[in-house]
């Protein structure tokens, strides 16, 4: 009898064990972001120091202001631009809490190329040129319109995070029978013409996840529900924990309707170590 009970919670240990645990990862801002050096390098150091230096004289030298200024600059012109194609906005969201201009919402869906993107708002600048301030502040936003929408001058911004090992720890993690524990979905909206780069330059996030859910591939940007659902269907059992970590507040509320544990990037290492995910 005591053999049985002792096999049995050997048993029920191991089950645990081995259950594997999905763990949904964001790429933009958690995996992968810009360089703030290599994108002032793409806007024009020289362009760029000058209209910062103004911007901070005329603001107090409020450092603080400076990065949701440059931000808003370019999301709010961004939105003004006419977009030709008219999807749903299914209530994604800027990292500024506003809905995404449509051109960028077209752009990550992948109904709108970046090439087209650019030739859109490019003939927008040249007929709308009394809107900038002043020279400077229409180079920036057009340069940065090339660092969102240009695949190859996006890639040369483009760097890890201080995350992105934990992608590593989690996929390479195994349980008491030696095997992988976790399985690592990436979810992502993430334009077609840009993918291809982030597979030939990134390869580490698809040598370290299990599958990956691109909104340009789904016809669906984050927050859907379809998403979601999609990603957890990588569950094995429903006893298995589900994480996602995603910078976006909405699409970590959204999560959370289907009892997914969600977290911003910078709580991931206490909450994958918490779950015993690593």
């Amino acid at each position: 009898m005591k053999m049985k009970l002792t096999l049995l919670l050997f048993a029920s240990i191991c089950a645990m064990q081995i259950n594997a645990n999905v763990v949904i990862w964001d790429v933009g801002d958690t995996l992968l972001t810009s360089s703030a050096g290599s994108s002032f390098n793409q806007m024009g150091m020289f362009n760029t120091s000058a209209y910062v230096l103004d911007f901070l004289v005329s603001n107090k030298l409020s450092f603080k202001k400076l990065k949701p200024h440059m931000r808003d600059l370019f999301l709010d012109t961004l939105a003004l631009i006419p977009c030709p194609l008219n999807n749903p906005d299914n209530g994604a969201l800027s990292v500024a809490g506003k809905p995404l201009p449509a051109l960028l919402r077209e752009n990550l869906l992948g109904t709108l190329s970046g090439k087209e993107v650019l030739q859109i708002s490019n003939a927008w600048t040249e007929a709308n040129k009394s809107y900038f301030k002043n020279s400077r502040q229409r180079t920036i936003f057009e340069r940065t319109l090339r660092i969102c929408f240009d695949p190859e001058t996006s890639l040369k911004t483009l760097t890890k995070t201080k995350h992105f090992g934990l992608l590593k720890q989690c996929y390479q993690a195994t349980g008491v029978n030696g095997k992988r524990k976790n399985t690592c979905v990436i979810l992502s909206n993430w334009s077609s013409d840009k993918l291809g780069n982030l597979k030939n330059n990134f390869k580490d996030v698809f040598e370290y996840s299990d599958g990956q859910v691109f909104s340009c591939e789904e016809k669906l940007l984050k927050p859907a529900t379809k998403l979601f659902e999609k990603c957890l269907k990588f569950k094995k059992n429903k006893n298995e924990k589900v994480i996602l970590i995603d910078d976006q507040e909405e699409n970590r509320k959204a999560a959370e309707k289907f009892g997914i544990i969600a977290v911003h990037p910078d709580y991931a290492l206490k909450t994958l170590k918490e779950h015993s995910i690593i």
